[in-house]
């Protein structure tokens, strides 16, 4: 792999649109089990919680869960999304797909999408960021096209929207 630097998701051309986003690198296989926990990590410290994956679902993908209707709904409707709130159960929806993909040169493609919800966008966006900066600090090379509209996601991968949604992954 050659070294390549991914933009933050603030430099890219989704940021600070509060689109869904999805974000696509590539690292090398001993390094891929640590990047998806960092990511996890950061999502799980700003209230994301492990959601199921469909039946027959490789065991690379993991889906993650905050909010509800109700609550985004409630937020939203007052205004108090601007705020990025979270009131418990009551919290701003959001649904996160992280997907790890081997390529053939050794390395894991690594793709991280927002299934639903948007206006978490900035929260996700910062524990990918915060991975990937990680990584590269150690010295692991970190490289691919970065961040992108979630629905410009490969459409064959669970972290597309549409996809994601055909197979029942809300």
């Amino acid at each position: 792999m050659t070294r390549a630097t991914v933009r933050p998701w603030q430099e890219s051309v989704v940021g600070g649109h509060g689109v869904p986003a999805g974000c696509v690198v590539r690292v090398p296989a001993a390094s891929a089990a640590d990047y998806v926990a960092a990511v996890a990590a950061g999502l799980t410290d700003t209230g994301f919680q492990p959601g199921p994956v469909p039946a027959g679902t490789a065991a690379q993908v993991r889906l993650l869960r905050r909010g509800s209707l109700i609550g985004d709904t409630l937020l939203t409707g007052t205004g108090l999304a601007a705020l990025r709130s979270r009131i418990g159960p009551l919290s701003l929806r959001a649904s996160v797909v992280i997907e790890q993909r081997p390529e053939e040169d050794g390395s894991v493609r690594i793709i991280t999408a927002m299934i639903a919800g948007d206006a978490l966008a900035a929260e996700v966006a910062a524990a990918v960021d915060a991975a990937t900066a990680g990584l590269s600090r150690t010295g692991v090379p970190v490289e691919g096209p970065g961040w992108m509209r979630a629905v410009d996601v490969p459409e064959d991968s669970l972290a597309n929207p549409r996809t994601a949604q055909s197979r029942g992954m809300r």
